[in-house]
């Protein structure tokens, strides 16, 4: 049986769609400095995961964003699991 969620995407921000279109805006500005980079994207066959977050993390430094205050680790900006944080604190 499907449920609702299946079939209308459901955001976390359902009562503040401003939210969802500043979300919409940045990643497509990420997507965008991503390319320019010529950082591979998924489909690409020569995709790297770790390649792209420490290229989305670089571009969110660049951007102003920093750590997250109060979360569970604040020592880096991102975290993958596949990306040390050594990786991410080296970014310039």
């Amino acid at each position: 049986m499907r449920v609702i969620a299946d079939i209308i995407p459901v955001s976390a921000f359902a009562e503040c769609p401003q939210i969802d279109l500043i979300f919409d805006s940045l990643a497509q500005q990420c997507r965008e400095a991503q390319a320019q980079a010529q950082v591979p994207l998924p489909g690409d066959d020569r995709f790297d995961p770790e390649e792209l977050s420490i290229g989305i993390c670089r571009w969110m430094k660049e951007e102003g964003f920093g750590p997250a205050q109060g979360g569970y680790n604040t020592s880096a900006y991102c975290v993958s699991p596949d990306v040390s944080v050594q990786a991410i604190d080296s970014i310039d």
